[in-house]
């Protein structure tokens, strides 16, 4: 997992004041406080792994379920980005 020196050292920060150690969770503090403030726990770079379980709450089960059927109907054998977003 690779990260810009700002996020590396935001996560840093929110690892030290939470006490927590694990890289995924501080990730999912600053995601939900993005949100909080009307923004999105993802930008230019995708959802990936590390954000999929976040994107549900920008989106909500039927986006979801929007994007679902979009990848279907491109990647109709599910070969393509597994694991990322959807199923």
């Amino acid at each position: 997992m690779s990260f810009s020196n700002e996020i590396r050292d935001e996560l840093c920060r929110v690892q030290r004041r939470r006490s927590c150690c694990d890289t995924a969770e501080a990730y999912g503090i600053l995601a939900k406080r993005a949100f909080e403030l009307g923004g999105s726990p993802s930008a230019e770079h995708g959802i990936g792994k590390l954000k999929r379980d976040y994107i549900g709450m920008v989106y909500g089960e039927e986006g979801i379920s929007q994007i679902r059927r979009v990848k279907s109907a491109f990647d109709p054998n599910n070969i393509l980005n597994r694991g990322n977003i959807v199923e």
